[in-house]
């Protein structure tokens, strides 16, 4: 279960990102996962490329079958994963795979809501 979260870095684009042939061009994004193994908030690298941060937003099997809300800072994970606040939200996609951990899961989606927090968007 993955919440991806696909940022722009400033001049640039969602198309830009798509023509571009090395695939990621100036983009970077986070993933929000459940990671049975994974400690919750526990930061771990993407496989294919170190411009996607994967974050263990849930974890363990104790809620397997369970409704689970889960609330993330956006703001703030961008900034511990980069290091610098985040450009514009780009795209936002839900992914339900299990080909890491070579099991079968079902997972059901709520609504996905984005608030302001008490960061301004220009720091």
């Amino acid at each position: 279960t993955r919440l991806y979260l696909l940022f722009n870095a400033p001049k640039s684009s969602l198309l830009g990102w798509i023509q571009n042939t090395t695939g990621w061009g100036d983009t970077h994004a986070l993933n929000y996962i459940w990671a049975n193994q994974s400690a919750i908030n526990s930061q771990l690298p993407n496989p294919y490329t170190d411009r996607s941060i994967m974050i263990a937003a849930s974890s363990g099997t104790e809620h397997t079958g369970q409704w689970v809300e889960v609330t993330r800072n956006v703001y703030q994970d961008y900034i511990e994963a980069f290091g610098t606040a985040p450009p514009p939200l780009s795209a936002i996609a839900i992914m339900t795979d299990s080909d890491n951990t070579e099991s079968r899961l079902t997972s059901y989606y709520g609504d996905i809501v984005f608030q302001a927090s008490e960061y301004p968007a220009d720091k």
